[in-house]
């Protein structure tokens, strides 16, 4: 079994436990003059990594892992390779997927134009409230990531995305787990 996923970049769960052993060897190094209680280096714990990379899709046309569901006021937009974005410019936008997927991350852009908030729910609870204004100008093009949930296997949720601000937000994609 090989180090990586198919894409060759990111390690597969193997590739992430030698990576976690490595840098748990050099935490052991640099720390062995404080050793624990008895002179007792705590082992590694269990492993909490999961195949998620292996397992990973991105919003498109059709998907049946993450639907779009409902938009009032969200304009739709094709990006490369397919993938799926969404774009809102007024106050009490809202936009609605149903999920079946494990996990659910989305990338938005952040801008030095555009200051507007946008709230996350997760089946009708708040779980986060996102900003898309980027002080500085460092030539554009930020995005930031931010996890929705993360379920230890696939469930049901329905996730709502709300402009409460007056001014554009733009979702450039959501990446799920199966």
């Amino acid at each position: 079994m090989g180090l990586s996923v198919a894409d060759a970049v990111h390690p597969n769960n193997n590739g992430h436990l030698i990576c976690a052993d490595l840098l748990y060897k050099f935490i052991l190094s640099e720390l062995a003059d404080t050793s624990g209680p008895h002179g007792l280096i705590p082992s590694l714990p269990q492993s909490l990594l999961t195949e998620l990379y292996e397992f990973a899709g991105i919003h498109e046309v059709g998907d049946e892992i993450l639907a779009y569901s409902v938009d009032h006021g969200w304009q739709t937009t094709t990006k490369e390779f397919g993938r799926l974005g969404y774009v809102s410019d007024s106050a009490n936008d809202s936009i609605v997927f149903n999920s079946s997927a494990r996990e659910v991350t989305l990338g938005y852009q952040y801008s030095i134009d555009h200051n507007t908030t946008v709230k996350v729910y997760l089946d009708g609870n708040l779980v986060g409230t996102l900003n898309n204004y980027f002080a500085a100008d460092w030539g554009g093009g930020y995005l930031n990531i931010y996890t929705i949930y993360t379920d230890s296997i696939a469930s049901r949720h329905s996730i709502k995305l709300v402009n409460t601000g007056n001014d554009q937000f733009n979702l450039e994609y959501l990446l799920y787990a199966k």
